[in-house]
């Protein structure tokens, strides 16, 4: 089913601690990888904190392509 802004999916951000969501609308799945690290981006400017944990239904998505390298990338730059 389509929404009325033409929408086939939606990615759902809820943050465990506090449980505000964030909902955001997408055409097609590939938009998955922006909307995240856009997020991530909103999250450490906005309330000046990192995103620690990305749980995902592991679809391919998530799992390859941009968001491979974006986790990739977090991992690297975690305090060990």
């Amino acid at each position: 089913m389509t929404s009325f802004y033409g929408a086939h999916y939606f990615l759902t951000i809820l943050d465990d601690a506090s449980r505000p969501v964030w909902v955001y609308l997408m055409k097609e799945k590939g938009k998955a990888s922006s909307l995240l690290k856009n997020f991530v981006a909103f999250v450490n400017n906005q309330f000046g904190k990192n995103v620690k944990i990305i749980q995902s239904d592991n679809g391919l998505e998530f799992t390859l392509g941009p968001m491979k390298k974006l986790f990739s990338d977090k991992r690297d730059h975690s305090p060990k």
